[in-house]
């Protein structure tokens, strides 16, 4: 084999060969970059579309919130008649997805592919820009115009007191003021804002979108995902108890996920699918 030959034949060899580590390492990248968008998928907020898109879309969620707050004026008219506790009446309602809809916020997520932070969700706040949920404007000033207090109890952080108040303000709800807003400095739990709210007030219904609205009493799901207590306290929900709709968030998913939010989203999406009942 003439010397002219061999030098052709390793210049083969050694481009066949830079081709074939190019390619390996291409497909690595590709096999990277497949994992790296799996894993942007399951970060980004895609459960939410549809519960999003219904919360803001569906004709049948308005109907469900002027339903809710239609009910809640019967009641209210029928306890005013019977009320001869010698406290002032009141209401207690819950502010996100009851009085205020943050249903911007959550789409901003799925355009963005991202999830909830504290950050983002002050930044929405901050905002005061969120509308309100049907009929929830006029029931609270038609409760205002029958002498009943109404006082706001949220899990919004106590640092979110003055937005809250400009938002809710601009739209027109009564009694926004510092000593109406009982948000949250330390505990989720209610009981103890609702407590303080009975020193001076009866209360007459309690109005949310999510069961520790109305007690501490639903806060463990960790049995039958607690449909054995609400079912326990049936004739409270349409009475005492006005409840809301929201698919987006709320308790019910840690219920999902075992207990707790915190845990890696492959693993979410794992268990969203067990808890399905299926034919």
């Amino acid at each position: 084999m003439s010397r002219r030959i061999i030098i052709l034949f390793l210049i083969f060899l050694t481009t066949f060969s830079c081709k074939r580590v190019e390619k390996k390492n291409n497909e690595e990248v590709n096999a990277d970059t497949i994992k790296i968008e799996k894993k942007v998928e399951l970060n980004y907020s895609d459960q939410l579309l549809y519960s999003t898109l219904w919360f803001q879309r569906a004709a049948e969620r308005r109907a469900l919130s002027y339903q809710a707050f239609n009910i809640a004026k019967l009641r209210l008219n029928n306890m005013l008649m019977e009320i001869d506790s010698g406290k002032h009446p009141a209401i207690v309602v819950d502010i996100d997805e009851t009085m205020l809809d943050n249903s911007s916020y959550e789409a901003k997520l799925i355009e963005t592919k991202s999830n909830y932070t504290p950050a983002t969700w002050k930044e929405w706040v901050n905002r005061a820009e969120a509308i309100a949920i049907p009929g929830a404007l006029e029931f609270c000033n038609y409760a205002h115009s029958n002498n009943v207090n109404i006082y706001y109890i949220s899990n919004r952080k106590v640092d979110d007191v003055e937005a809250t108040i400009k938002n809710m303000i601009q739209l027109g709800f009564p009694d926004a003021i510092k000593s109406h807003l009982l948000f949250k400095s330390e505990k989720s739990c209610k009981k103890a804002r609702r407590a303080k709210v009975e020193e001076n007030n009866q209360i007459l219904l309690l109005i949310g979108d999510n069961l520790g609205d109305f007690s501490e009493i639903f806060a463990d799901r960790s049995i039958n995902y607690g449909f054995d207590t609400v079912d326990g306290y049936k004739n409270e929900f349409g009475n005492r108890f006005i409840i809301l709709p929201n698919p987006m968030y709320g308790d019910w998913t840690k219920a999902v996920y075992n207990g707790t939010n915190k845990i890696q989203e492959e693993e979410k999406e794992k268990l969203r699918r067990e808890a399905l009942i299926a034919y």
